[in-house]
């Protein structure tokens, strides 16, 4: 048949990768986290920031070479990739934020964390509320219908 835009009914079907098992599967750590604004996502009596975490700013895990005294060596730096704020339930949301306890460090303007790759530079969008140390963070699997890079 011949397609005609924004007609849904002469036996054509948008098929979208995620439904059919085609999308991009990738494995990034959680360095950043964003409070919400809604207080039904929030942990109510929490003064830990972890708790008002709901949305996670997740990275490419790399190494770089450092001048470290005087020798080369490879060290990890974390690239920022995208923010993450829907795909888990309530009850994983709550698991996520207890394994953050104790572990955010704020976010301040003009510093930026060691682990951070310092080829990245941040613009005022991915700014998160709360930086988080990789080695005291996790692995989240994320599903992408579609990847695009902008340079």
């Amino acid at each position: 048949s011949t397609y005609i835009c924004g007609v849904r009914n002469r036996g054509w079907y948008k098929v979208k990768p995620e439904y059919d098992g085609l999308g991009e599967h990738l494995d990034l750590i959680v360095i950043g986290g964003y409070f919400s604004d809604r207080a039904g996502r929030r942990q109510k009596g929490s003064s830990d920031p972890a708790d008002n975490i709901t949305t996670f700013l997740v990275a490419l895990l790399k190494e770089k070479v450092s001048k470290n005294q005087l020798k080369l060596e490879l060290v990890p730096v974390a690239s920022p990739l995208t923010k993450v704020g829907t795909g888990y339930s309530m009850d994983e949301l709550k698991v996520i934020q207890s394994k953050l306890r104790g572990n955010t460090i704020p976010y301040k303007d003009g510093w930026m964390p060691d682990f951070i790759d310092p080829d990245f530079n941040m613009i005022s969008t991915n700014k998160p509320d709360v930086w988080i140390e990789p080695n005291a963070s996790f692995v989240m699997e994320i599903m992408a219908s579609e990847i695009v890079f902008f340079f």
